[in-house]
């Protein structure tokens, strides 16, 4: 598709993984959706849509998994992991973008 194809044309261009990525979102390919973002970050690590992309993403596997785990397994709790960071302490534009107003969580 279109991600591929700015991929293959211009390997060096983050916008190109955005697209690639959202088009994995898409199919809720979340892992190859994680990869592509992460190998934009790692062509433009300021990138605000690829961090704030990466960062929905990888909350959306946690979430999942921990879902899958908590009706698979009654006899331990789960806790959430600490690998990402509670939404309110993301910086400003972060935080609108993840959808957090006024300290909660939307």
């Amino acid at each position: 598709g279109d991600g591929n194809e700015c991929v293959r044309l211009r390997p060096d261009w983050a916008k190109g993984y955005c697209r690639l990525g959202a088009a994995f979102e898409g199919q809720n390919d979340l892992a190859r959706a994680e990869r592509a973002y992460t190998e934009g970050l790692e062509r433009e690590p300021e990138n605000a849509l690829l961090q704030i992309s990466l960062f929905r993403v990888c909350s959306a596997e946690e979430e999942s998994s921990l879902d899958y785990l908590q009706t698979h397994n009654d006899k331990t709790p789960i806790k959430s992991s600490s690998a990402f960071p509670d939404q309110r302490s993301l910086p400003g534009q972060l935080r609108v973008a993840a959808g957090v107003h006024n300290g909660a969580s939307a």
